[in-house]
């Protein structure tokens, strides 16, 4: 999803909680969201300066007859 300026920003579930990532958004389990793209959302993890990356799968194409 874009916010209203244009940048991206993903809804997604932690356990039962629902939280909006955004570049700078800090998780309580001590990730950071550094970047999203159309492809992935990148996060990094201070405390042992590692990053994971998550892929978004792309949106299915829906067939218009």
């Amino acid at each position: 999803m874009r916010d209203p300026a244009g940048a991206l920003i993903i809804y997604a579930a932690l356990g039962n909680e629902t939280v909006i990532l955004a570049p700078g958004t800090e998780l309580a389990n001590g990730y950071r969201v550094v970047k999203i793209t159309d492809q992935s959302v990148e996060l990094l993890y201070p405390a042992l300066n590692t990053t994971a990356r998550l892929q978004i799968p792309a949106a299915p194409a829906f067939e218009v007859r």
